[in-house]
């Protein structure tokens, strides 16, 4: 995933939206996608123990106000045009 990609997902629910908090769910056998959204940022807020058929629902949060893909960095890549 590039930065202006990134930029560009986060962009719309927060700031098009006006979204203050992403939730998502994550099955906890599913180490790739536990390791993607926690390196995005996103922190475990809850969880659904036995969930799964193989593990726990895992629901992690980003606030808009932790989301480093809205800063400068990230969105001066982003071209809607």
């Amino acid at each position: 995933m590039t930065p202006a990609f990134l930029a560009a997902i986060f962009d719309y629910p927060y700031n098009i939206c006006h979204v203050e908090k992403i939730i998502v769910p994550v099955g906890s056998d599913n180490e790739q996608s536990v390791k993607v959204v926690e390196n995005m940022g996103f922190t475990e807020e809850g969880r659904v123990k036995n969930g799964r058929p193989n593990g726990d629902i895992i629901f992690y949060t980003l606030h808009c106000d932790d989301c480093r893909f809205l800063s400068k960095r990230y969105t001066k890549r982003v071209n809607y045009g």
